[in-house]
């Protein structure tokens, strides 16, 4: 401190620069200034008291923590492998047309996301329509849960909105999760769970665990490559599937991107833009279709559809039992093409071990390249 050249600092001052917490997880709840009169102090000063004590108080707090010796993880028995049970077609559909389209294709199963189920919306190509609407759902569709899953209490959308996908959860009924949370509720309430391609499951220990708790089929992570499927596949405690067609979602945004077109009034279901094709377009032109759902959440997905039908004999022979195809920027034709297309691959790799030929101008994903 030293005498005030010009104006003496105030209490005011001072606790309007020693309050600047931003990002820190701390807040002021209380704070004693004792101050003479007519003094000056340079406010970077303060600024590096607070700091100071703050990285103080931090490591106070976290020392125990840094401190403790962890417990060495226990060798596990080794589940029995799971059993094979042939292989299995599923499409992963967004409105009735499509889930109907994909079961006359020849799809085993239809896992529908819980926004676009029932008294949810249709979605085709990743266009909200209302025409699609009108037609029921297939029989056993699977309710796919949402990977950003906030239970409906006040201030959240899911409040605002009316949205509870687990009113959908239900004892003995499978039910496809996509986080660890939703894994155990969902088991919790007696559900038969699939875990979904969101969760990073990439190791033995990872399988192991689902299988401890109850879950009967993981649906890989679209960054492994073929090696890696392969080693996850052997004698593996649980039954294992991978999306071998369709788009790839790259990320999910809190954030509605439609929003840089101007005002929102939050009616995420009456919003006109959501009736359109959206997309970012990168430096090389390559074009990622944006889609934003009734919660105003935005998904982003690769500008390159993935197919990877031509792997579809390596995938049964490395032990896995479900394909599936991700119909989510797929209109009604081009769903049933996908579909029949990789019903195709199942039966003649199944038949005589041969494969289809690679549609040209799409992606195998990180099948061959991994994640850099």
């Amino acid at each position: 401190m030293e005498a005030a050249r010009t104006k003496a600092v105030a209490a005011t001052d001072v606790r309007a620069h020693i309050d600047r917490l931003g990002q820190t997880p701390f807040q002021l709840d209380a704070l004693d200034i004792d101050l003479d009169e007519n003094v000056g102090i340079g406010f970077s000063q303060l600024h590096r008291v607070r700091a100071d004590a703050l990285d103080n108080l931090s490591a106070s707090l976290l020392a125990p923590y840094r401190n403790r010796a962890l417990p060495r993880v226990q060798e596990r028995p080794r589940r029995v492998p799971a059993e094979r049970r042939g292989c299995t077609v599923a499409a992963w559909v967004t409105n009735p047309a499509c889930a109907r389209a994909a079961k006359r294709a020849g799809a085993d199963t239809v896992y529908v996301p819980a926004l676009n189920y029932k008294r949810g919306e249709a979605v085709i190509a990743g266009q909200r329509t209302g025409t699609a609407e009108q037609a029921g759902y297939p029989k056993q569709c699977v309710t796919a849960l949402p990977v950003v899953d906030h239970d409906p209490v006040a201030g959240t959308r899911e409040d605002l909105l009316g949205f509870d996908p687990w009113r959908y959860v239900k004892p003995g009924k499978p039910v496809l999760a996509e986080s660890l949370g939703a894994v155990q509720r969902a088991a919790e309430l007696g559900a038969v769970v699939e875990a979904g391609p969101h969760l990073p499951l990439v190791n033995r220990l990872s399988l192991e665990t689902m299988a401890d708790w109850g879950v009967e089929r993981v649906w890989l992570s679209p960054e492994l490559t073929l090696g890696q499927v392969a080693d996850l596949a052997e004698n593996a405690p649980v039954a294992l599937g991978l999306t071998i067609m369709g788009a790839q979602e790259l990320m999910v945004c809190e954030h509605c991107l439609l929003m840089s077109q101007g005002p929102c009034n939050e009616r995420c279901d009456e919003c006109a833009r959501r009736k359109s094709p959206h997309y970012l377009k990168d430096r090389k032109d390559y074009e990622f279709p944006v889609v934003t759902d009734a919660l105003g959440r935005s998904h982003v997905y690769n500008g390159v559809v993935l197919d990877v039908a031509q792997v579809v004999p390596d995938l049964i022979a490395a032990g896995l039992s479900a394909l599936m195809v991700d119909a989510t920027l797929m209109n009604v034709e081009e769903t049933a093409a996908a579909v029949a297309r990789t019903v195709r691959a199942r039966d003649v790799a199944q038949r005589d071990g041969n494969a289809l030929a690679k549609t040209p101008g799409t992606t195998s994903g990180h099948l061959y390249r991994g994640v850099s």
